[in-house]
């Protein structure tokens, strides 16, 4: 969470969008998924296929962003 809060907070910045605050709050439901996720993850197989490298987390929240101007 640390890094997602502050990738928007310097993108708002940059851009001059104001954000509201932001809350952390504990969801069971959301945990009991996330409890499921692996561990690590090996991309090697993927990079083999040509599949592309994952964007970076402020190019996701930037292209989000340009959804809703």
């Amino acid at each position: 969470p640390n890094l997602a809060e502050k990738t928007l907070k310097e993108i708002s910045n940059d851009k001059k969008i104001k954000i509201g605050k932001i809350e952390d709050s504990f969801d069971p439901r959301i945990q009991s998924i996330v409890d499921n996720w692996p561990t690590a993850v090996d991309g090697n197989r993927a990079t083999a296929l040509g599949l592309p490298h994952p964007p970076t987390l402020k190019l996701i929240i930037e292209q989000y962003l340009e959804h809703f101007k």
